[in-house]
């Protein structure tokens, strides 16, 4: 049971590093849209 716990546990902040990257990528390609527009 404690092992599922931290497998879950790894999976959630997985999942959250990846949201934060995903938004940080969302974020550069806005800017990179931005630019190519001057």
């Amino acid at each position: 049971m404690i092992r599922r716990l931290e497998a879950e546990e790894r999976l959630i902040d997985y999942i959250i590093n990846q949201k934060q990257r995903i938004q940080e990528l969302e974020n550069q390609l806005a800017c990179a849209i931005e630019l190519a527009r001057d």
